[in-house]
């Protein structure tokens, strides 16, 4: 699949969804469609090791499957939709492969299955306001 940047003047730039009673900052999106929190996590604990890299070693692997298992809830289908995390994956400099993959864990993630990350890293979740 080409990679294909950001959308310009598709609409999707200004796009911010807020509901009653939630953190607004867990649920504002950016113009790949991705609430802040999860935008903010590949950007910053993903996207920032693959640029330097150039590819998603072992720790950035482990973080994403104890990113899913853990805070499990900011990865559902309501929040996070396959399209949209695939653009970002390409977006932070993942190859095809990588994003395959990535996908995979997604879909195991939303439905219920288990990811087990080859060592826990203890990452803390973008604005963790005392989830567990």
């Amino acid at each position: 699949m080409p990679r294909t940047g950001h959308r310009e003047g598709s609409g999707y730039g200004a796009l911010v969804m807020q509901l009653p009673c939630i953190h607004s900052r867990m649920f504002h999106m950016d113009n790949t469609g991705l609430p802040a929190d999860v935008e903010e996590f590949m950007d910053h604990q993903i996207g920032q090791n693959v640029k330097q890299s150039g590819c998603l070693h072992w720790e950035e692997k482990a973080k994403l499957k104890e990113a899913m298992m853990d805070y499990r809830d900011r990865w559902s289908r309501f929040r996070v939709t396959p399209e949209a995390l695939r653009e970002k994956c390409f977006a932070v400099g993942m190859r095809e492969d990588e994003t395959r993959l990535v996908m995979d864990w997604l879909d195991k993630a939303q439905n219920g299955k288990h990811l087990i990350p080859s060592r826990r890293i203890g990452l803390k979740w973008p604005g963790n306001q005392g989830h567990a």
